[in-house]
C-alpha cells in the first residue's frame, strides 16, 4: 500500500499500526503463513482508498 500512494503522490509515505495487536496478516487459509497474494490485492483495495 505505501508503495503504491508514494508511487501515485510522489511524497515519502509510511504506514503505522495502532494498537490493534497481531499485526500479522490472515490469509485466505485462515493462517499467517502460505500465498501473500490476497495480501498484497488486499494493499492494492487500501492504497486506492487512500
Amino acid at each position: 500500500m505505501t508503495d503504491a500512494v508514494e508511487k501515485e503522490s510522489g511524497a515519502i509515505t509510511a504506514f503505522f499500526n495502532g494498537p490493534e495487536g497481531d499485526v500479522g496478516p490472515r490469509l485466505s487459509n485462515g493462517r499467517t503463513v502460505g500465498d501473500l497474494r490476497h495480501v498484497h490485492e488486499l494493499g492494492k483495495m487500501a492504497a486506492k482508498d487512500a
